[in-house]
């Protein structure tokens, strides 16, 4: 029998109202658990002796008040359990819920930037804007010996209060043409909305953010197509991914146009 439940029945246990079996399990439960022994010994104290009863109505109630503070002996250590659990799963979902940020057009645009392979530490081919390039590779860049492509990246030019940018991308079909689709959102947690000041909100990486979705971003055989980039205020993103890709692209009606092009 699980501790909770003995706790439960030791008022009706010491008063002798359990039946025979649950009387047997509460008994044995008591001489392996401490606590709940510990609990029983409480419970079962003689209580400081109160008035003398002047009648059989007074010496009832002076019963029912001890029977109650018999069960409700532990209440108070049950309610501080339940009130730091509850604590816990305000922190949890404060931290895990994501709100969206409206879309603002003056701040939030796109832009086309030059980039040139590099050979990463693990040995992949990454595709580096040219600004960030080293001596080595802008010479190569200059002499012909690296290729260069355009690529795409969104900016945010002022604080918008956020911490994260969540997206989404998937190829799809349309008109018989092949489209990639991508939606993407700057988002801050409640846990910030609450205890974190305006200045607090942004983060720098999401200043000049690329989108990663399809771009090949690690793959040397770039390969140019059609795209559209959306702005959607989803903080959820990923209830996206359970979407067939009609229901994906049928998105566009609750996101805002960003930028679209073959790149």
């Amino acid at each position: 029998m699980k501790c909770y439940l003995v706790r439960d029945l030791l008022p009706n246990y010491i008063d002798g109202l359990t039946g025979e079996e649950s009387g047997r399990e509460i008994r044995e439960h008591l001489e392996s658990c401490e606590a709940c022994r510990a609990a029983y010994e409480q419970m079962s104290a003689e209580l400081p002796e109160e008035a003398a009863p002047e009648d059989n109505d007074i010496d009832f109630l002076g019963k029912l008040k001890k029977k109650f503070r018999r069960k409700y002996a532990t209440l108070p250590l049950t309610a501080c359990a339940a009130l730091l659990c509850l604590l816990i799963g305000v922190m949890f979902f404060a931290r895990r819920y994501h709100i969206p940020a409206p879309y603002d057009p003056a701040c939030m645009t796109a832009e086309i930037y030059q980039a040139a392979p590099v050979v990463n530490q693990y040995g992949n081919v990454q595709w580096v804007d040219l600004d960030a390039l080293d001596f080595e590779d802008v010479k190569a860049v200059v002499s012909g010996e690296k290729e260069t492509i355009d690529l795409v990246r969104l900016i945010v030019s002022k604080n918008i209060r956020c911490d994260n940018i969540r997206s989404r991308g998937r190829t799809i079909r349309r008109g018989g043409e092949t489209v990639r689709v991508v939606y993407y959102c700057y988002t801050r947690t409640l846990w910030n909305e609450w205890f974190q000041d305006d200045t607090g909100f942004f983060d720098r990486s999401t200043s000049t953010a690329a989108i990663y979705e399809g771009m090949d971003l690690y793959q040397a055989d770039h390969r140019p197509q059609m795209r559209e980039i959306y702005y959607l205020p989803l903080g959820n993103m990923e209830k996206l991914d359970a979407l067939s890709d009609e229901a994906f692209d049928a998105q566009r009606k609750n996101a805002t146009l960003v930028w679209k092009g073959v790149i």
